[in-house]
Parts: C-alpha cells; sequence; structure tokens
C-alpha cells in the first residue's frame, strides 16, 4: 500500500464509507470477497479537472496476488467507468513498484508509464465494448 499510496492508510470507518458508498457521478468501487472475506478492493475517482479521466487504485490481499483478482477487478472497473464517460484511467505511484509495472504491462499493452522524480505516472486508455 505504501508504494501506491505513499503511505498506509489507516483502515477506518471512514475509509469504509468511502469505499462501500462512491458517489454516482464521480466514482466506483468494486470488492472482490471469498467467503465473505475481502480479498481486493479496486476504486476510481474522477479527476476535477478533467472528469474524462480517473485516478484507479487497487489493493490485493498478499495472499491473492497472482490469482488473477486484479486483473477481474480492474477490468469489471473500467467497463464500469466506459460506461459513464470515464476514457482513461491515471495513478501515481512509487516507482520501485515492481509488481503494479508488471501488471500493467501485462494486462493493459495501450497503458503509458513516466517515471519522474521517484514516481511512475500511469495513463490507461480504456476501451469501452460494443454491448
Amino acid at each position: 500500500m505504501y508504494r501506491r499510496f505513499f503511505s498506509v492508510p489507516r483502515v477506518d470507518d471512514h475509509l469504509i464509507d468511502l469505499v462501500a458508498h462512491p458517489s454516482e457521478c464521480c466514482s466506483d468501487a468494486l470488492v472482490a470477497l471469498y467467503r465473505g472475506r475481502v480479498v481486493g478492493i479496486a476504486s476510481y475517482d474522477r479527476l476535477a479537472d478533467d472528469p474524462s479521466a480517473a485516478d484507479v487504485a487497487i489493493v490485493i490481499d498478499d495472499a491473492w496476488q497472482h490469482h488473477g483478482v486484479g486483473t477481474v477487478l480492474m477490468r469489471a472497473l473500467g467497463e464500469a467507468a466506459a460506461t459513464k464517460g470515464v476514457v482513461r484511467f491515471t495513478a501515481t505511484m512509487l516507482a520501485d513498484n515492481r509488481a503494479v509495472v508488471d501488471f500493467v504491462r501485462r494486462t493493459a499493452p495501450k497503458a503509458t508509464m513516466h517515471f519522474a522524480g521517484g514516481e511512475l505516472e500511469m495513463e490507461l486508455p480504456l476501451v469501452r465494448r460494443p454491448a
């Protein structure tokens, strides 16, 4: 979590409320459950200065990484965002976040990544699938 958020956020009622009740116009969140336990969360928040773009975040329980949970969550979140007019996801993380770099390259070959001052800025164009 530190490599994505530059800190380890405290999980409290406010954070849970933000994930559980995203604002309909500007954000969305998906949760992966296994036997009633949260094993992954993916969410996006539209950028205030460009509502066609949204900052994306994903957190997968360590024990569930490399099992496809992140791929399923990101694909579903991207499809949901595209139906609401979001055309690209963005994210900023620490540049040494090798796991995310590999994940993005593997699952989103059209994504672009730029390194700047120890940070990695990613932009991922979304593809709206025909109905």
